[in-house]
């Protein structure tokens, strides 16, 4: 992540100084990647995005029927209408910080350092991507709709959806 110095001084009674300091890269094209996976995962925890994914999960899940392996045409459907809600939502938070945020170029460096992503996060930015993932998700909220919205990507085993969908 982005190079970030914090100087944390809880006890004023005490004069402690606790300093957390991150990786700052030399490159200018890995430091905005670690920009941008910085904002997405502050917008993973901001409410008004819970409250739209929730919303979602809530208007579809119903859809999507467990006891059943074929996709139905509705799952596609429901997939592009997701895409487009939350790819508008992410890119134009991104654009906000990021003028010149090109997606195109997010999604190369996205593959190349995929294994520096934390799991939570890469699992979300499958959902944007891959349909499996996504039906997963929608099919493990279905399934237990009191479980928190994180709790149902990290179900999505990862393993068997990279052996399913090659690259």
């Amino acid at each position: 992540m982005a190079g970030i110095t914090r100087n944390l001084n809880f006890n004023t009674n005490e004069n402690i100084d606790e300093t957390f300091v991150s990786h700052k890269s030399q490159d200018p094209e890995v430091e905005k990647f670690d920009r941008t996976i910085g904002l997405i995962e502050d917008m993973i925890m901001d409410e008004e995005f819970r409250s739209i994914q929730e919303t979602f999960l809530i208007k579809y899940a119903h859809a999507f029927d467990p006891e059943l392996d074929e996709n139905k045409l509705i799952y596609t459907d429901i997939h592009k209408e997701y895409l487009i809600i939350f790819e508008n939502f992410i890119i134009n938070k991104i654009k906000h910080s990021q003028s010149d945020f090109n997606l195109d170029q997010f999604v190369k460096q996205l593959e190349a350092h995929q294994n520096e992503v934390e799991e939570e996060i890469f699992e979300f930015l499958l959902t944007l991507t891959d349909f499996l993932t996504f039906k997963q998700w929608m099919l493990d909220y279905r399934r237990s709709p009191a479980l928190d919205i994180n709790s149902c990507l990290k179900s999505i085993n990862l393993q068997n959806i990279m052996s399913n969908n090659p690259t």
